[in-house]
């Protein structure tokens, strides 16, 4: 199996197929197959995964600012996968105090420079705690993939997952 085949049923096993069918859906519904906006396609896929994964809303949500941003299919899909897995692994490793939980999913720049990152407003993980998992070793290999620098921030208000493409 291929190493994008093995990501897929990673983050399909963990996920469902719902935030699946929602990524790729975004691919062939696009008029143009080979330029993704990605505003529409990451509010649909964070909408996919907050049903999937957030059964009470009450107590977090999910959140998008999403910049009008075109990427080419071949980055969005990796894009779309890094989302996947960094909103699971803050709605898996969070600690939100009861009925406050937040997490905001955010993209912006251009076609070759652009940051994605994926912030909650948890009790954050102290570094000496911090275990790097299968997630973000998928993260970090697609971030690489991309060209891009991939790094988790955490203080008392948090943890940001940032990934940052610079010009090539």
């Amino acid at each position: 199996m291929s190493v994008l085949g093995r990501l897929m049923v990673q983050t399909t096993s963990r996920t469902g197929w719902r935030p699946l069918r929602t990524c790729a859906s975004g691919f062939f519904s696009s008029a143009d197959s080979e330029q993704i906006d990605m505003h529409s396609y990451l509010r649909e896929l964070c909408a996919s995964l907050a049903a999937c994964m957030l059964p009470d809303r009450s107590r977090v949500v999910l959140e998008t600012r999403i910049g009008d941003l075109v990427l080419a299919a071949s980055q969005a899909i990796s894009v779309g996968l890094m989302v996947t897995e960094m909103t699971a692994n803050a709605i898996r490793h969070a600690s939100f105090a009861p009925n406050h939980g937040q997490i905001v999913v955010s993209m912006s720049g251009t076609s070759e420079r652009w940051c994605l990152s994926v912030k909650d407003n948890g009790y954050g993980a102290r570094a000496s705690h911090f275990q790097p998992g299968l997630g973000t070793g998928i993260v970090d290999a697609l971030a690489r993939h991309l060209g891009a620098a991939y790094a988790i921030a955490s203080d008392g208000t948090g943890t940001t997952a940032t990934v940052e493409r610079a010009d090539t």
